[in-house]
């Protein structure tokens, strides 16, 4: 039973800075990427973010519907595939594209997450308080190269 819900505990971190992963990978890289496509770094960053809020209720929705698990993985394998897919991109809207479809993914896996394991609103509400001071502090490193 110990070794199930440090299992769970792991996968519920690991799914959940899929987000946080998705925009601190790619920031050391952004200078670069927006000098090499001629493109702003926000765009690259904001379509992942706009993604990623359109997913979670595309998602949501699909989870009632369709069940939680096979679509959080759904979700999952899509991220990796897109992740790949954005190393070969060679122009600035394949780019942008896939960037938005890695937020639609992240999506999926940020509230059926927390479903699927089972935890309750107060619980959730305290992780997602102390992840959002995380998510604040990527997002500034992010950035900090184009404010300073």
């Amino acid at each position: 039973m110990k070794n199930s819900n440090a299992l769970n505990l792991f996968i519920i971190i690991l799914v959940l800075f899929s987000k946080q992963i998705g925009v601190a990978l790619i920031s050391p890289a952004l200078p670069q990427m927006s000098a090499d496509l001629s493109v702003s770094m926000y765009g690259i960053i904001s379509s992942y973010f706009i993604g990623t809020a359109i997913g979670q209720i595309l998602w949501g929705t699909l989870s009632d519907k369709f069940g939680r698990k096979m679509l959080m993985a759904t979700g999952l394998l899509i991220y990796a595939f897109t992740s790949i897919c954005v190393t070969f991109a060679t122009t600035a809207s394949f780019v942008e594209i896939l960037r938005f479809i890695q937020g639609v993914s992240t999506g999926s896996m940020l509230g059926i997450t927390l479903d699927v394991f089972g935890l309750n609103v107060t619980a959730q509400i305290n992780l997602f308080k102390r992840l959002s001071f995380i998510n604040l502090k990527l997002i500034d490193n992010a950035f900090k190269k184009e404010f300073c």
